[in-house]
Formats: C-alpha cells, structure tokens, sequence
C-alpha cells in the first residue's frame, strides 16, 4: 500500500510537471516583439501557408517556427554553430532547409527535417586572398529547379550548387569574382534575378545579363502571377515600379516622404502573394553622412499610394508578409504589423514537440519535477497524509 500512494504521488508529480514545461515551452506572440531583448537574423516564410521560419541570435539564439502565421512559435533547434546571413526553404521539399553564415570555414548549412538538425555540407566556399570565408548574404532556388541552389555572397560573387550531383560553380567566371549581392530572387517558372553592387542582373542557368534600372538598386520583388511586373528600392531615390521586364521604370513614391534633395532608401520590398495588390516597404533616409532609419509602409493599390504602419529609429531590411500581416526582422525581435492576432491556442501535439528541444525554463521545469519526484518515491515522507515508511 505505502509504495502504492509513492507511485501516485510521483506520477501525480510528473504529470503536472511536465503539463508545467509544455505551457512553459509556448513562445506565445513573438511576432507581438515578447522577445525585446533578441535579434532577429532572418525571418522566412516556408511553402506552407502561414508557416514561417524565423533565425535568432543574442540571448534568444535558435531556430522558431510558426505554422499559424506567427499566431504562436516553437523553438525547433539551437541551428547553425554560427550567425545565420540567409535562409531558405527548398520550394519542392520543404523538409530541406539551407542556411548560409558568416565567418565560418563551413558557411553553408543543411538541415532535412525542417531545421530541427542541423549538418555543415562539404562544399564550403572559397576563402579569399586574405583567408577569409565569404558571407552568405543570399541563398534561393526555383521550384523548377530544386536541385540547384544559388548562392550569393558579400564580395566573393555569386555560385549555383548543385545539390543532388554536389557541385558548386562560381557564376559570371573572373568578371563578378568579386560581386557583392544582396538578394536573390525567384519565380517559379525558373527565371532568377540577383540585386548586387554591380546592378540587377537576370540569370539563366549559367548564362548572367545586366538588367538597366534606376541607379543604386538594393532590393527587389516580382509579381507572384505577372513576372514582367518587377519593382526595385534604391540606395537614394526611392521605389521604381517595371512592367516590361525592365525597358522602361516608374516611380512610385507618393506617401513614402521623398522631397527634392532627400536621400530615401528602400532596402526591402515584398509582395502579397495572395493579394499582388498588397505591397510593403522598408524606408531610411540620408541626414548628412549618416543613414537612419525611417519605418514601414504598405501599399494596397500596388505602389500607387502608401501609407505609415511603423516608425523605426533602424534600418530594417528583412520582411516579409504572411496572412496578410508585415513582418519585419528587427534588433528587438520581430515585429508583426497589420490585422490583429488572435489568441493562440497550439494544440498538445505542438506543445509536446518543444521538448525535443527543450529551453532553459523547460529545464529548470523538468529537473525539479525529477527531483522531487525521486524524493517522494526513496524519502519517507512524514507529512503525508498516509504514513509512509
């Protein structure tokens, strides 16, 4: 009987222990900005609508997913032992996620459970003169072609990988050796564009042409249904809007604060892809010689008109739009702006799948429980309401 009472205590113990570490687990509103004190890297959204993979670093370091469009999170991996620079999710299999970093001799990572684990490949890129490994600042691939990665790097150029045959090549040979991108840009018909120091350029397979654009392009979107329809931001001039593929560009500025004489960058765009009508922006301008940030504007007409949704004292160059909200990856977590979220209610499942890798709370959480349920089970307990011995 006494042993009877122990093995109900200690499971009665158990049991709300770890209900204690599940609740504790649930990283409820971290697009509300809960986690103030981390920096988001980058935030992605998977092929999964509504899903979102989001890269951490600073007190919060790890990988987050949210499959309810940033309604509640889950940290699924401590990721990369590096800063992650880029991210992204292979279009055909969603499970293989890459990840490129910086300052590392193994600066492309893989991961084929959807970023739970983590394995450097064994295609890391060519150092420089001076022997230093290249940042990954962009990585993409076309559901076309899921087997070829195309990676762009800060001041080493741009590379495809092939990743079922396992080769990398440096596109555009010893001319755009030292090319700076920024972004890589995809459509699913296969048409790829990469924004880089040296312009706009189109790729095709193996082949690189320069597209003419407003000077000074640092970001880019495509329409998702209409891939002639391309806007650009510049470093100083605003937002340009193409729809011939780039023989001819209008601006649209009106509401982003553009004056004659005033710098205004744009270093993010992004387009609906549920509703090509709904746009958002990230602006800065130039005061002197310095950059500030500016904020976050959105569009419904396509560009026409914009209107304010945030004001940011930081340059904010990652977002993205997801269910209809703008996301921005900021130095003080990431930010959802647009519809209201509802309250979250993740399921059992969800909550248990954040044991696997449990935070600090969580820890702290399971080893009490442990604890006191090994002194109940070997300690006589003369408190207990039945005597124990």
């Amino acid at each position: 009987m006494n042993w009877l009472v122990k093995i109900a205590l200690l499971t009665l113990i158990l049991l709300v222990g770890t209900l204690a570490a599940l609740f504790a687990g649930e990283t409820r509103g971290l697009a509300l900005n809960d986690f103030s004190d981390a920096t988001v890297d980058v935030v992605v959204p998977t092929t999964s609508n509504g899903s979102l993979l989001a890269a951490f670093s600073g007190n919060q370091r790890g990988i987050f997913r949210s499959d309810d469009g940033g309604l509640s999170w889950e940290r699924i991996s401590a990721g990369p032992d590096a800063r992650i620079s880029a991210l992204a999710v292979n279009p055909a299999y969603p499970n293989i996620v890459f990840a490129g970093t910086a300052g590392q001799s193994s600066n492309l990572w893989y991961s084929d459970d959807g970023g739970r684990t983590w394995d450097s490949t064994l295609f890391g890129l060519p150092a420089d003169e001076l022997g230093q490994s290249p940042e990954v600042r962009a990585i993409s691939s076309a559901p076309s072609q899921p087997n070829l990665m195309y990676l762009g790097t800060w001041g080493q150029g741009l590379y495809r990988f092939d990743v079922r045959e396992g080769k990398m090549e440096r596109l555009g040979g010893n001319t755009l050796a030292k090319l700076y991108v920024n972004q890589i840009v995809t459509r699913p018909d296969g048409p790829m564009y990469a924004v880089t120091t040296e312009g706009l350029l189109h790729i095709t397979g193996r082949q690189i042409e320069k597209i003419k654009t407003p000077d000074g392009v640092v970001s880019m979107a495509i329409h998702p249904v209409k891939p002639q329809t391309i806007y650009v931001g510049t470093v100083g001039y605003g937002l340009h809007r193409s729809t011939d593929g780039g023989q001819s560009w209008q601006a649209l500025n009106n509401g982003l604060g553009l004056q004659p004489g005033v710098i205004l960058r744009v270093p993010a765009i992004v387009i609906d892809s549920q509703n090509p009508q709904h746009l958002a922006v990230s602006t800065a301008f130039g005061v002197g010689s310095r950059l500030v940030g500016d904020g976050i504007f959105e569009s419904i007409d396509a560009g026409q008109s914009w209107q304010r949704i945030a004001k940011l004292d930081e340059i904010v160059d990652r977002i993205t739009i997801e269910d209809g909200g703008v996301y921005a990856a900021t130095s003080h977590g990431l930010v959802r702006y647009g519809q209201s979220l509802p309250a979250a209610d993740p399921g059992l499942w969800q909550r248990a799948q954040s044991l696997t890798s449990p935070t600090t709370v969580q820890l702290v959480i399971l080893a009490l429980t442990l604890g006191v349920g090994g002194w109940v089970l070997f300690a006589r307990l003369s408190w207990s309401p039945v005597r124990i011995k």
